[in-house]
């Protein structure tokens, strides 16, 4: 809805109330002077005029405000039931044309998937995984391996020292 059936609405609104309104002013005014008419029957008062207008200047405008304050209400209220009436069926018509368009890029995204690449790619991470366990073992297997080597040296080591003294301790003597 623009703003322009807005303003109308509030216009028509508007009109309305000031009709009830001057309706109820005409009814209070002939009310009251009904009702002066019969209390100057029998006895002469004397009202100031400025007086007795001045009291149904206010009971108008209070009736007046609250007609008015009604209608901006109701007004109000009509405005915001039609603004969620069509931002609800912007947002479903909407929601239809995305929800085709979103459908359609899975669509031919999908379709562009090659699923030798896919499987390439699988295939590939799945070697590194694997080369990485092993690298991993294998570092294991020459740690041990280094530990036993370095035992196996020193027994060496041990073995050739003593050989080493033993010769030292028995000459040789060759003659010829």
């Amino acid at each position: 809805m623009n703003t322009k059936i807005i303003a109308g609405i509030i216009g028509v609104a508007a009109s309305a109330a000031a009709i009830g309104v001057y309706k109820v002013y005409s009814e209070i005014k002939e009310y009251h002077e009904r009702q002066i008419e019969i209390m100057a029957n029998g006895i002469e008062i004397e009202v100031d005029k400025d007086l007795v207008d001045e009291a149904i200047k206010q009971r108008i405008d209070a009736i007046v405000k609250r007609e008015v304050d009604a209608s901006c209400v109701m007004a109000v209220t009509e405005i915001r039931s039609d603004i969620r009436s069509q931002v609800k069926e912007a947002v479903n018509e909407s929601y239809n044309d995305v929800k085709e368009d979103v459908q359609k890029e899975i669509e031919r995204q999908v379709g562009n998937v090659d699923i030798s690449d896919v499987r390439k790619e699988v295939i590939r991470k799945a070697k590194d995984k694997a080369a990485e366990k092993f690298d991993e073992d294998l570092k294991e297997i020459l740690n041990s391996y280094n530990r036993e080597l370095e035992n196996v040296s020193r027994i060496y080591s041990s073995i050739a020292n003593k050989m080493d003294t033993s010769q030292k301790e028995k000459s040789i003597n060759l003659n010829l």
